[in-house]
């Protein structure tokens, strides 16, 4: 500890202590009392600086203005007539280290009385937008004027100054903004760092749409028009959150087919030439004005199916100051430009004139899954896989034509040879149904093989409630080349004797020869020795019910085998009773 005695307008002591690797510091002054560091320390400091570092060195004297004396204090006598001031308690030194801090020379700082009116004003750049493949947003600033508001300016921000925004909402949409990308007109966009400030952002895909509508929301949203070089409002359209679609639609004439697309939503249209921005995606956004009069623009959702690439076909940054061209096709070469358009993939939906559309046939697809173990010989992956791992493949099949998971195309063509007369049928693939079945693969525990492309595994202990829930939902699943089956619900029954109680039952699988019915002790031994599958009499396996025997396991612990049941002694009644208790399906003769 140090104690100084200084010399201003009167003598003044303080005290520097060390605390670890703090040093606190006090002053017997009324500035330090107030809560602020006083000259009186920093008079100290300079003193211990010049004095004590060096003893053989000539320290130059600290500045005339803040003279220390830095010696024990001196004994002072105390004037008995005045009060002797009273010692703060540790608490008071405490609460006074909260108050706001003074300079040593300058006093406090102005205090704004009204709120700040700067506005933030989000810009949507179209051009911009379709350069870098995403939502652009440029940020712009705005103030209140006598005859209304000011011409908006560039608003440059960072992560520093994002808390300096006078508005809850503009803060939490610009904290989202500078979590993106910042490009320029005709930069690349790059993260953002804390210290540089940007005013251009592009929006992240999966949360553009969302963040779109906030700032819409804000009724300071604006399109850029580049033809017309004007800001417009920005509207969200959207009714019953029902989204635009891309299409295409054939026209006939005397000389040619006249083909292009266009945008629907139910029965509103769009011309490909329409929209300012188009962006795709799980969570596209179409931009385009209400009406060619209208003062402000529209924003809806756009669902486009995986079939963006025919808007870029007819709009693209090269083409967008022309009309779109359709394609055109001469009468002759119809039928094979027909032909060649179904056998594309990704279509959209396809609006024909009557003589030259194709018949389309909807079909659900039967879900099929074939599982290999990796001891088996057939397993044409096995070598590669896991001990405890099962290789799965996958596909569907619409009648006879079978389409792998992922596959592209809307339409499955019927290759039937046809006469030249008859119309050609076209089937449409149900894409909703083939990705929920993959979804429900996921949840049941598939992933994709790290091993084989196109592949699935699957840890064998998970298998039995795997396949049980796939058979469930109508899907084909086959174990090493053979069909699994699913059987009924355990039934038991119990019969009882002199001194003995007989427990018998089993589970019925139907297979090509009919009902096979696997006895009690053979399905307990089965799944004593591991095994989740049983061969039935067609070849087939079944598949054994899991939960039902571990539940019922120790029925085989308690009972004596007996060819086709399990028999228990009079004294084991309570524990049978107890094993059974559960078990709906029991008849037990009287």
């Amino acid at each position: 500890m140090i104690r100084a005695s200084v010399r201003g307008s009167r003598q003044y002591t303080v005290t520097i202590r060390e605390d670890g690797t703090i040093l606190e510091a006090e002053c017997s002054c009324d500035t330090f009392a107030g809560g602020s560091y006083c000259q009186h320390i920093w008079a100290a400091l300079l003193d211990i600086q010049y004095s004590g570092t060096n003893e053989t060195t000539d320290a130059a004297a600290p500045p005339a203005a803040a003279e220390a004396i830095a010696r024990p204090p001196r004994a002072r006598k105390r004037d008995s007539s005045k009060p002797r001031k009273p010692v703060e308690p540790e608490w008071v030194k405490r609460l006074n280290q909260m108050r706001p801090h003074r300079g040593l020379i300058g006093g406090d700082q102005p205090v704004a009385i009204l709120p700040p009116q700067r506005q933030v004003c989000y810009l949507i750049r179209p051009d911009w937008s379709i350069s870098h493949g995403g939502l652009v947003i440029e940020l712009n600033q705005r103030h209140p004027i006598s005859t209304g508001w000011s011409m908006p300016k560039r608003l440059r921000i960072n992560a520093n100054t994002v808390n300096q925004l006078p508005d809850a909402d503009d803060r939490e949409i610009c904290a989202a903004l500078i979590g993106g990308l910042w490009v320029d007109e005709d930069l690349p966009g790059d993260y953002v760092s804390e210290d540089k400030t940007r005013y251009a952002f592009q929006m992240r895909d999966s949360s553009k749409r969302t963040m779109l509508r906030r700032m819409i929301a804000t009724e300071r949203c604006f399109v850029f028009d580049e033809d017309r070089d004007q800001w417009f409002s920005l509207k969200w359209d959207a009714p019953g959150s029902v989204p635009w679609h891309v299409c295409l639609y054939g026209e006939m004439s005397e000389l040619e087919l006249q083909f292009i697309t266009q945008f629907r939503r139910g029965d509103e249209q769009l011309s490909v030439d329409e929209p300012a921005l188009i962006l795709g995606g799980n969570d596209g956004i179409v931009i385009y004005p209400r009406s060619a009069k209208a003062r402000h623009f529209c924003a809806a959702p756009f669902d486009d199916e995986g079939a963006f690439r025919w808007v870029t076909l007819f709009k693209s940054k090269w083409k967008r100051h022309f009309s779109a061209e359709p394609i055109s096709v001469a009468v002759d070469e119809i039928e094979s430009f027909v032909d060649r358009l179904y056998s594309l993939p990704d279509l959209p939906e396809i609006h024909l004139p009557p003589e030259i559309s194709r018949t389309e046939q909807r079909i659900e697809p039967e879900c099929f899954m074939e599982l290999f173990s990796p001891s088996a010989d057939a397993a044409k992956f096995s070598s590669a896989v896991k001990r405890n791992q099962l290789t799965a493949r996958v596909w569907f099949t619409y009648e006879k034509h079978k389409v792998l998971p992922h596959q592209t195309g809307r339409f499955v063509t019927d290759d039937t040879e046809v006469e030249s007369s008859e119309e050609k049928t076209l089937i449409r693939r149900d894409v909703r149904r083939e990705k929920d079945a993959l979804r429900m693969l996921a949840s049941l525990g598939f992933k994709d093989s790290s091993q084989f492309a196109g592949s699935l595994q699957l840890p064998i202990k998970m298998m039995p409630t795997a396949v049980g829930e796939l058979i469930a939902d109508g899907w084909s699943v086959t174990a090493d080349r053979q069909l699994i089956r699913t059987g009924g619900t355990p039934r038991l029954s119990v019969k009882s004797g002199v001194d003995w109680f007989e427990l018998h039952g089993g589970i019925r699988f139907e297979t090509e020869n009919g009902f096979q019915e696997i006895q009690l002790p053979q399905l307990l031994a089965s799944i004593k020795a591991g095994r989740t599958l049983i061969t039935l009499d067609d070849g087939s396996q079944g598949i054994l019910p899991e939960h039902w025997l571990q539940s019922h396991g120790l029925l085989a612990a308690v009972g004596e085998v007996a060819e086709d049941h399990l028999r228990f002694k009079n004294s084991q009644a309570s524990i049978l009773d107890g094993l059974l208790e559960q078990q709906s399906l029991v008849d037990i003769d009287e």
